[in-house]
């Protein structure tokens, strides 16, 4: 730090030795204070802060206040938004029901009738379905019928299966 004039630096340093000198002949022995330089003093006066226009104040209140407004009224828009996709998607559900219902009775009617085969014949079929399909089929049968089908059906597709049932079923 460079100090323009050499009698502020006077002003500054003088204080500080004089107060140095007064605590070294108050206290027997070698001095153990660190000595204070210039950058230290300077360091330690207090800096006068600006104080603020009003005019400033109350404009950046008025800023405040706008922002504030413009944040309720977006808050408004993204709740009247959430509603509108929430009464969508109840929409939605309701025109699917009716589907999801009918691949729920036909899936009914697949289990009905692979659980009324035998075994081996059930398996031979279960094993050309999809994956998906099939493992729907056995999930939804009785544990010991679905059982005897795993039991005779081609071991790889038998564990995937098992794999997705499980996967199912935590």
């Amino acid at each position: 730090m460079r100090i323009a004039e050499p009698w502020l630096l006077l002003l500054i340093l003088v204080p500080s030795l004089l107060l140095a000198a007064s605590t070294e002949s108050n206290e027997p022995g070698p001095s153990t204070a660190p000595a204070v330089t210039a950058e230290d003093t300077l360091s330690d006066m207090p800096i006068a802060q600006p104080r603020p226009d009003p005019s400033e104040l109350a404009q950046r209140a008025l800023e405040i206040e706008a922002r504030e407004a413009a944040l309720r009224e977006l808050e408004s828009v993204i709740e009247q938004r959430i509603e509108e996709l929430q009464r969508s998607q109840q929409a939605a559900l309701q025109v699917l029901e009716p589907e999801r219902q009918q691949q729920e009775a036909d899936l009914a009617k697949l289990v009905a009738f692979y659980q009324s085969m035998k075994p081996k014949s059930a398996a031979e079929l279960l094993e050309k379905l999809p994956l998906e399909l099939a493992t729907s089929v056995l999930s939804r049968m009785k544990q010991r019928e679905a059982g005897k089908i795993l039991n005779v059906m081609d071991d790889a597709r038998a564990v995937q299966i098992s794999k997705r049932m499980a996967d199912l079923n935590p």
